[in-house]
């Protein structure tokens, strides 16, 4: 059992040992299946008698295990270990390796497979099950963000502009992103459970997506790009801090992370200064509202434009259902261009809100402006009540009309 928080690298110190020992024994691969049980039933899962032929059919473990006596297998559970379901497993664990099936037959499990658990905790464990197990437990800072960076850079490092910047995205990162950390961890409060690496992780991919729409933006002119690529650079990076650490912070906590981001960016909090190879920033915040209230834009002067000038005109037509309006405010705006560039950057997004927030108004109107002919938009209305099972099963299926559409 792998045992640990979301994003604690779990699911990767798997992938790298798979692969390290594939590339040790050479012609033999291990391959790792993936099962997620809590989106199984139990049929699927360990398999099922027909009531009326009385023919057995084998679930996926079966199937897996059979399929390991040809090839080197993996078989990992990634989700919480139930007793409803792990109990089957109970046989194959211990001594005899042996997988029971309530048909009465039982089938070996070859002594090079692994069966492995990946869990946040072992709360839903029975004793039966730990005592077969070992644990090695991978906590929330094994691997920091610090790996994260490594990583991306590395990955972009062939690329014309991060070959070129990357030393930069490097010192700003090392600059700024601990001291930001500290901070909302000592005196903000999140709208929801947040970990670190989760943070920073969306970071990266962000600054790269909002330097690539000013580069493939043909109305701005890219001669004087040596000169102004460190100021692109920083602007963007400063952008993407501000809303993946702080963008999920209650009011009163972005107020008094704005003061401090501030003063930090300038240089003026002495155990952070501004590193040597960044010097001035090229790019500072304007000296009325808050860094919330801006966003980069490479035609502005100080590079820097307000959500206010974001806003766009709309002409209603008096056939117009009210329902289906999206009045532009200032916080539309914000958030409609919010969603369009995280979810290019990150190809996912929570919003999370009160009641009555528009969050509901924002997303139908993104949607809508993305659905063409080649792609449309499912809804799926999902209650607290709702499992991954149930909407895997009922919901899914049935707003799906056709084989093409996605959801």
């Amino acid at each position: 059992m792998v045992v640990g928080p979301p994003c604690g690298s779990k699911t990767t110190i798997i992938q790298t040992l798979s692969a390290a020992l594939g590339m040790m024994e050479g012609d033999q691969p291990i391959h790792v299946e993936v099962l997620n049980p809590k989106t199984l039933t139990q049929a699927q899962l360990i398999g099922s008698l027909d009531p009326v032929n009385r023919e057995w059919s084998d679930g996926l473990v079966a199937q897996v295990i059979r399929q390991a006596h040809v090839r080197r297998t993996w078989l990992l559970f990634d989700g919480p270990t139930d007793a409803s379901w792990v109990e089957n497993l109970n046989t194959a664990l211990d001594d005899s390796q042996k997988l029971c099936l309530p048909s009465g037959e039982t089938v070996p499990v070859p002594g090079d497979m692994a069966t492995i658990f990946e869990v946040l905790d072992l709360s839903q464990a029975s004793p039966a099950t730990v005592s077969r197990c070992g644990m090695v437990y991978v906590g929330g800072q094994t691997i920091g963000w610090a790996a994260l960076l490594h990583s991306w850079l590395h990955h972009h490092a062939h690329g014309p502009w991060w070959g070129e910047y990357g030393a930069l995205l490097r010192e700003l990162a090392n600059w700024l992103i601990p001291p930001a950390l500290e901070f909302v961890k000592a005196h903000c409060r999140y709208l929801l459970p947040v970990v670190e690496v989760s943070l920073v992780r969306s970071i990266f991919p962000l600054t790269a997506t909002v330097v690539n729409e000013v580069l493939q933006d043909g109305s701005i002119s890219q001669k004087d790009r040596p000169k102004v690529g460190p100021t692109w650079t920083t602007a963007s990076f400063l952008f993407s801090v501000t809303w993946c650490i702080a963008g999920a912070l209650t009011l009163p906590a972005k107020e008094a992370f704005n003061v401090f981001f501030r003063r930090l960016v300038m240089g003026y909090i002495r155990q952070h200064p501004t590193p040597s190879m960044i010097e001035q920033i090229g790019c500072p915040y304007p000296g009325d509202g808050s860094v919330f209230d801006v966003l980069f834009d490479a035609k502005q002067r100080s590079f820097w434009r307000p959500w206010t000038d974001v806003i766009k005109h709309t002409e209603i037509q008096e056939t117009t259902k009210i329902s289906t309006l999206l009045v532009p405010t200032v916080e539309s705006a914000r958030l409609s261009y919010l969603v369009d560039v995280c979810g290019r950057a990150t190809n996912g997004i929570l919003l999370v809100g009160e009641g009555q927030s528009g969050r509901k108004v924002v997303v139908r109107h993104h949607l809508k402006n993305l659905a063409t002919d080649a792609s449309e938009y499912v809804i799926l209305p999902v209650t607290p009540a709702a499992t991954a099972l149930s909407v895997k099963v009922d919901l899914i299926p049935s707003r799906l009309s056709a084989p093409s559409l996605w959801c």
